[in-house]
């Protein structure tokens, strides 16, 4: 789940912020924003877009209880039922392949660099040596070179934590 308000673009890093509910070893939603400072830990994944607000995670609703005839939906549990007043949810990628945006602050990008977040929020860097860390979030599949540390572009690559 994302803040209403903090609106990362699809390719952004997204680090857990806070715990909102883990009703059982199966099932943990986090409150999560993007990441903000670079070679930070917690990294989860990269932001692939919101799922609008009729998504019922699992972890937070449960059948409605009708008549014989009725089908049952699934709904939020009443203690959520406000839950998008202030949150949303949101789908993200995690280990495998994908995209990622990344900028110019670690310098430009060779393919099997490593991807670590840079102090621009949501976006990646290279990663200043070739050493797998608890901030590792990504190896490149493909090379770019910069014109400014502040540039921005969206890059193949194998997820490595998540």
């Amino acid at each position: 789940q994302l803040l209403a308000e903090d609106e990362p673009d699809v390719g952004d890093l997204l680090v857990d912020v806070s715990l909102f509910a883990a009703p059982s070893v199966n099932d943990c939603i986090t409150v999560m924003s993007k990441s903000s400072s670079a070679n930070q830990k917690g990294i989860v994944g990269v932001y692939v877009g919101s799922t609008g607000t009729g998504f019922v995670p699992a972890a937070l609703g449960e059948y409605a209880t009708g008549g014989l005839d009725a089908k049952s939906e699934f709904v939020l549990k009443p203690e959520y039922a406000d839950m998008y007043d202030t949150y949303r949810c949101i789908g993200i990628n995690a280990i495998g392949e994908g995209k990622l945006n990344v900028c110019g602050q670690g310098g430009d990008i060779e393919i099997g660099d490593l991807i670590c977040a840079s102090d621009m929020a949501g976006k990646g860097m290279k990663q200043a040596d070739d050493l797998y860390h608890s901030y590792t979030v990504a190896k490149a599949r493909q090379a770019v070179t910069f014109s400014s540390p502040d540039e921005v572009v969206q890059i193949a690559c194998i997820y490595v934590s998540g």
